[in-house]
């Protein structure tokens, strides 16, 4: 059952008036924070470590309450090796850890991590391992935010509530749920034993009062009102925008003159199918009265996908387009779980064509999006894959190979199964806008003075699926305005 209001707390380390040398500190110098009427601690040691002291988190259902204070503005950034050069993950920041390696998640049979690394940006395991390690059969209890970013010198409240018996686990930001748990699991998600002693330790985070709680919290209001939270409203309209989908705009084609319309294909005849050159599983696109189907298999956790997988497809369309574009067609989801994204604007790095020029591909790994030599944008559009939050649909736009991450945002209750919706990719410019049915769920402006590449202006378009994927495709249409007009 879930408290309908904040039940008695099991514990509480009140860090925001605790003098520092009454904590137990196992390594780093502790110092004690104030600002804007808050109070907590941080470490100058990134292996830092302070016990905190017990908790409830090996009880079946249960809720952790606590304060951060992030020191600067945090959003997503490029991995690159040599930032491991000292510390090993040194983009992955530990805000709790049931170990005294704090820093070392991985060890960790509880954590609530924040990565700069694009995905998964934000989440809680109850195991040990890597995060992704939770979608590996047997599934693990994990719970994950997507693309969370923070604001320098403004306090925020996690919170993160449990039910193991009933697969439930939910992380919230400020009141707001921005994470849960893999909504399509088919058995129980394993939770590892937490050890007996809560541990604090960050260079980057100031933590503020801890509170355990004894019931499953959803809503977090009757405890913030308890402690006199206070928000700024910018950063709370950032998340009810992004978590909540408040604010959608209507999306408004141009109808200036100078668009042409470049293709056009309804999906009603084998020969549509023909327009496209098929990469990874080659009977997962088919032609149906419907329209054009894909159908990818669910991937056996036994093999390895770094050699050859046939799990996934792309489709990518045989011509070549250059300037503005506007990419649009209607959509079915026919079963829950999948993934499809479109991508656009993809060339090589130096422009050109890559299917002419770059060694032929045919494995349908997810590399070729991000971790090849192919720009492009890439929009995740249907995403109820395990390891993103699937509980509603959220879309993801990101500029490749730069894991430049363009926009992310929850806009609403999942699609429902088998009905028709209108997808619209629209780049004017640096200006990308992403609409379903007719509404902006993102908005985002590409610039080529960021570090990571130029406006991208001409490439091929691909829709790719993932593993488990069933959706209809139909009335495909692509438009285009020239970069030249003399």
């Amino acid at each position: 059952m879930i408290a309908a209001s904040i039940p008695t707390p099991v514990f509480s380390y009140n860090l925001g008036h605790h003098p520092c040398r009454t904590l137990d500190v196992r390594r780093g110098n502790l110092r004690h924070i104030r600002h804007k009427g808050r109070g907590g601690i941080l470490l100058d040691d990134v292996y830092g470590a302070v016990a905190l002291g017990s908790h409830n988190l090996n009880e079946h259902v249960g809720s952790l309450g606590f304060w951060v204070l992030p020191m600067e503005d945090l959003h997503t950034a490029q991995r690159l090796d040599h930032h491991n050069l000292n510390v090993a993950d040194a983009d992955e920041f530990t805000l709790l850890s049931d170990r005294e390696t704090v820093k070392d998640s991985r060890a960790s049979h509880f954590s609530i991590v924040w990565s700069s690394y694009w995905h998964p940006s934000f989440f809680v395991k109850r195991f040990p391992g890597h995060i992704y390690q939770a979608y590996r059969e047997p599934q693990k209890a994990a719970a994950t935010a997507g693309h969370f970013s923070w604001n320098g010198g403004q306090w925020y409240h996690i919170g993160y509530s449990w039910n193991l018996p009933e697969n439930r686990h939910r992380l919230f930001v400020n009141g707001i749920l921005v994470g849960v748990e893999d909504r399509w699991q088919k058995g129980s998600l394993n939770a590892s034993q937490a050890a007996e002693t809560l541990f604090f330790g960050s260079s980057m985070f100031a933590l503020g009062d801890v509170t355990g709680f004894s019931g499953e919290v959803e809503d977090w209001t009757p405890q913030l009102l308890t402690e006199n939270a206070h928000f700024d409203p910018a950063i709370q309209g950032k998340l009810r925008a992004t978590y909540l989908g408040e604010g959608i705009a209507p999306l408004h084609l141009p109808v200036d003159s100078g668009w042409e319309t470049a293709l056009e294909l309804p999906f009603k005849s084998p020969r549509d199918l023909e327009r496209f050159q098929i990469q990874g599983c080659a009977h997962a696109p088919r032609i149906e009265e419907r329209g054009l189907r894909i159908t990818t298999t669910p991937q056996d956790p036994a093999h390895d996908f770094s050699i050859l997988d046939l799990n996934h497809v792309y489709l990518w369309c045989r011509d070549w387009f250059e300037g503005d574009l506007h990419i649009s067609y209607e959509f079915q989801n026919l079963r829950r779980g999948g993934l499809s994204l479109l991508m656009a604007q993809c060339a090589g790095m130096q422009r050109e064509d890559f299917w002419k020029s770059h060694r032929p591909r045919s494995n349908g790994i997810m590399k070729t999006v991000c971790w090849e030599d192919v720009r492009n944008y890439h929009w995740e559009y249907l995403r109820e894959m395990d390891d993103v939050r699937n509980d509603v649909a959220s879309h993801a736009l990101l500029k490749n190979p730069w894991h430049r991450a363009l926009g992310f945002r929850v806009h609403g209750p999942l699609y429902p199964l088998e009905t028709w919706i209108r997808l619209d990719f629209l780049q004017t410019g640096g200006r990308i806008q992403c609409a379903i049915n007719g509404q902006s769920v993102l908005d985002a402006e590409d610039r080529a003075d960021q570090n990571n590449g130029p406006v991208l202006s001409a490439g091929r378009f691909a829709i790719r699926c993932m593993t488990r994927t069933d959706i209809l495709i139909r009335n495909l249409s692509v438009r285009t305005r020239p970069l030249w007009n003399d």
